[in-house]
């Protein structure tokens, strides 16, 4: 696991175990419909697709996987969006832990709105 230097946002902290809260941001993104790569134990890969234009043709709805959540259009436009999640130490504070979300790609806006929806 990593040790995070810099600003951190208080929101995204837990004195959780590691693997529990790793465990609840899964199945929190799980629910949110993301496409998620496991790059390693704490380290997260997500891709929201972008939402489909009004009429168009979709698939039949079959199968497990859960359609992207999307905000109001005058906060989140829909965009695609690729954004890690890692759960990093905090130095010289054990047993404290934060979630880093970082955006790779895609709108400032739509990030925003994930980023927020996650940390809920």
């Amino acid at each position: 696991m990593r040790v995070h230097t810099g600003l951190v946002d208080q929101s995204a902290l837990s004195s959780k175990p590691p693997k529990e809260v790793m465990a609840e941001v899964l199945k929190v993104l799980q629910g949110m419909g993301m496409d998620i790569k496991k790059e390693n134990e704490f380290r997260l890969r997500c891709t929201r697709v972008r939402r489909k234009k009004a009429g168009a043709v979709t698939g039949l709805g079959l199968g497990s996987v859960m359609s992207p959540l999307y905000g109001e259009h005058s906060v989140d436009a829909g965009d695609e969006v690729k954004f890690v999640i890692e759960l990093c130490r905090i130095k010289n504070l054990p047993g404290l832990y934060l979630l880093n979300i970082k955006r790779l790609r895609g709108s400032v806006w739509s990030f925003k709105f994930i980023y927020q929806t996650v940390l809920e």
